[in-house]
């Protein structure tokens, strides 16, 4: 099994005066490794066991997929209001699978020239098959993946092409998977949601009250503090993603910092310095739940917002 590695687009393409690019071959691997695991990642377990069975498990049970004519390979679609933990999520499932992992970003794909972004979206799916088993990461999907009938021709078409590399259609995707992420599921191409390309979609809802404990502990660690009641403040923070809660941290070790400095007392962080500053800070998934909440009401007939519309109706 080839060693994992993270990489880029960029790590394997030249670039000439014109902006165009090829492959360079015979590119040394990184001393960089995936070491972000399910530990770094706060709450979600039934998030997780949703992804081990979908990805974890293929990569890890190949001859047993073999024994019954399954290939490991596919996608699966993570959508849910931004700062919950959806790239924290793709970077912890290569880690556990231990394979390659390849963030396509979209700054690296876009080009000015005619024809070249459909280009560079080809030669990076064809590095990932080079490192499979790998783990390509598309965030923010909808930029690339917007539905066709909603962008220009020339956008449609790259839509086009990354359909075809998803899907495998004229190259060999076994040991690639794909996990995509999104904001805004309704804006993705619903062609993306077939069989054979992102044949899972799954709601990444904000961390209810254990997994707030979990990613407030996880963000504590390592900083002056004396007997904080996580539960006690992992109930003031509904709502909260895991950002909220992580630049709530940031916040109160700001301004611990600042005391200490202005002061030269030495600081520890309470829970009360945490209650206060809680105190002065807003959700922000409450916008995007806010607009979910009529695709979760009005636009699901197919049942893709099942789980979207459970966690509406339990909050």
């Amino acid at each position: 099994m080839k060693r994992p590695e993270i990489f880029s687009l960029n790590d394997y393409l030249e670039h000439d005066n014109n902006d165009q690019v090829e492959i360079i071959d015979n590119i040394p691997l990184q001393d960089q490794l995936p070491t972000t695991t399910f530990k770094n990642v706060g709450g979600m377990e039934d998030l997780k066991d949703k992804v081990r069975l979908q990805i974890i498990l293929p990569f890890k049970n190949q001859e047993i997929y073999k024994k019954y004519k399954k290939k490991a390979g596919g996608g699966v679609l993570l959508y849910g209001p931004p700062g919950c933990g959806k790239t924290l999520l793709a970077r912890a499932v290569a880690g556990e699978a231990d394979v390659s992992f390849a963030n396509l970003s979209i700054p690296e794909i876009l080009s000015k020239w005619m024809g070249e972004s459909e280009r560079r979206v080809h030669q990076f799916f064809e590095i990932a098959r080079r490192k499979a088993p790998s783990l390509v990461f598309i965030d923010e999907i909808d930029a690339l993946g917007a539905k066709r009938s909603e962008v220009s021709s020339s956008m449609a078409t790259l839509v086009n092409v990354l359909l075809t590399e998803i899907d495998g259609a004229t190259s060999n995707n076994e040991n690639v998977f794909i996990l995509g992420a999104t904001n805004m599921p309704w804006r993705v191409d619903s062609a993306f949601r077939r069989p054979g390309r992102f044949g899972h979609v799954v709601f990444v809802p904000p961390p209810d009250v254990e997994a707030r404990q979990a990613i407030l502990k996880i963000h504590l660690d390592d900083l002056p503090i004396t007997d904080i009641d996580l539960k006690k403040i992992a109930k003031l923070t509904d709502r909260f993603s895991g950002a909220d809660i992580e630049a709530l941290v940031g916040r109160v070790a700001e301004s611990a910092m600042l005391e200490e400095m202005k002061t030269g007392k030495s600081q520890i962080i309470t829970t009360e310095h945490l209650v206060k500053y809680v105190k002065t800070m807003l959700p922000t998934t409450i916008e995007w739940l806010e607009q979910a909440t009529n695709y979760a009401s009005f636009s699901n007939r197919s049942g893709l917002y099942d789980d979207l519309a459970d966690y509406l109706n339990s909050i």
